[in-house]
């Protein structure tokens, strides 16, 4: 959005005046004697009102050059949710800066809504001035790029844009349905403080023996015929429902960022995993949490809680697009997350991915998974496929053209299920509409022959 100016920040109108000049003294050796004075008088004036306009431009660029900046939102932001900015520019010099021009910039994947971004504003001396409009933003976190104002002669001779130094970033909450008012799980029961463990009915589902009452036994579990035999009050005993310890890994490559901003293959994938980890938590699972964020790695220990649940999504919405750069780096990411963790019990860990990767970083992802599992933990891939999600949308003929032409990646991924299934590696594939209720059924079907952590 910047101006055309050249050197000393002449504007194209301060140049053309400048040629002006220039031509009209040129005149005075060709023209009659007689206009001489006169075409020298309008190109000295000219030359004179250039000086003045820029002794007049760099003092206000010296003004403008102690502006303070800062950006404030209204609220959190979440995914979706309109959040209005508002850039306030603070003038602490005694000298009012009149038609200046504020730019404020936002990232890329934002929408406008409501507003404008830019403005021509007055800044008063020892006062501020202030750009609001309202943007709709993209889960994860964005920076916005340094504000500019630009300054301008009265007459627009020259212009020169000066960068405010703030540069503000945010983290964008995923926009997520929590299950609490229904279960995909048949076992599942609602207290007041949140998910109980999955019981069916009295302490556990699975009847192990009869034992002496003790004080707190709930009545109910009183075995009447066994207290008749014995002559002493006596309950049953069941096997309570273990919890799992869970571990996310997110898949956070190019590839998965293909596609239309708010329907990409990485954003259904991180609003799953928010969904997923704060079920499994109210439930009463330790959940945790791994991926490559902006060239960090960030691996969340599991942990159990309504707070550590709430924890691991501030840590979701701070995931940072994917963006090129370095290779095989998704295999060592689950290995560093599974020596990060640490050995300790037996686990479960989802692997959110497309599998759409080189042949050599495809068979270390491959090893990587298998040496997990030969430590007798359990791993499924949870797989974006992306013809489910390229073809939302797509109706009619465009929708079966579509179908047509992603048979062929059909085929090719059932030979890539196949192979990591001779391994005991399961593979869900899922589309934008089934990835949580999927994840969760292959979670519960796992949960009922998995010995896990008490």
């Amino acid at each position: 959005m910047k101006t055309e100016t050249g050197i000393w920040g002449l504007t194209r109108r301060g140049r053309g005046v400048l040629l002006v000049a220039a031509l009209l003294y040129g005149m005075v050796f060709v023209v009659q004697s007689s206009a001489v004075w006169p075409i020298t008088a309008i190109a000295s004036f000219l030359v004179v009102f250039l000086v003045a306009s820029r002794i007049t431009f760099e003092f206000k660029v010296r003004v403008a050059s102690s502006l303070i900046a800062e950006r404030s939102f209204s609220r959190p932001a979440v995914e979706g949710k309109p959040l209005r900015v508002t850039l306030r520019v603070t003038n602490k010099s005694i000298v009012p800066l009149e038609s200046c021009e504020i730019l404020d910039s936002y990232p890329e994947t934002f929408k406008l809504i409501k507003g404008s971004s830019s403005t021509v504003i007055l800044v008063p001396a020892k006062g501020f001035a202030e750009l609001s409009y309202v943007v709709k933003p993209v889960l994860g976190r964005h920076c916005f790029p340094k504000p500019v104002v630009r300054i301008r002669d009265p007459a627009g001779l020259f212009s020169e844009d000066i960068e405010l130094d703030v540069k503000e970033c945010i983290s964008v909450q995923p926009l997520y349905e929590p299950l609490r008012k229904k279960s995909l799980l048949p076992g599942a029961v609602y207290m007041p403080g949140g998910r109980s463990l999955a019981r069916r009915r009295g302490i556990g589902s699975q009847f192990i023996e009869t034992r002496e009452y003790v004080p707190g036994d709930d009545y109910r579990l009183i075995e009447w015929k066994a207290t008749a035999r014995s002559g002493r009050l006596m309950v049953r005993e069941f096997e309570q429902e273990s919890s799992l310890e869970v571990v996310l890994v997110l898949d956070t490559r190019p590839s998965m960022a293909y596609g239309l901003v708010g329907m990409t293959k990485f954003e259904y994938m991180v609003r799953g995993a928010a969904a997923i980890a704060d079920h499994l938590v109210r439930r009463g699972d330790m959940v945790g949490l791994a991926f490559k964020s902006g060239g960090r790695t960030v691996i969340v220990k599991p942990g159990r809680g309504v707070s550590h649940g709430l924890m691991l999504v501030k840590t979701l919405s701070g995931i940072e697009w994917p963006s090129h750069g370095g290779t095989i780096w998704f295999p060592r990411l689950i290995a560093a997350a599974f020596t990060g963790i640490g050995r300790r019990g037996r686990r479960l860990y989802i692997v959110f991915s497309d599998l759409e990767m080189g042949e050599d970083e495809f068979k270390e992802f491959t090893d990587t998974l298998v040496r997990i599992r030969n430590l007798r933990n359990d791993v499924v891939i949870v797989s974006p496929f992306t013809p489910y999600f390229e073809a939302k949308g797509l109706e009619g003929l465009q929708g079966l053209v579509y179908k047509l032409y992603a048979s062929k990646s059909v085929r090719e991924r059932e030979k890539i299920v196949r192979n990591l299934m001779k391994h005991g590696i399961t593979v869900v594939n899922v589309g934008p509409d089934d990835l949580v209720a999927k994840t969760l059924l292959r979670i519960e079907a796992l949960r009922r022959g998995f010995t896990g952590v008490a």
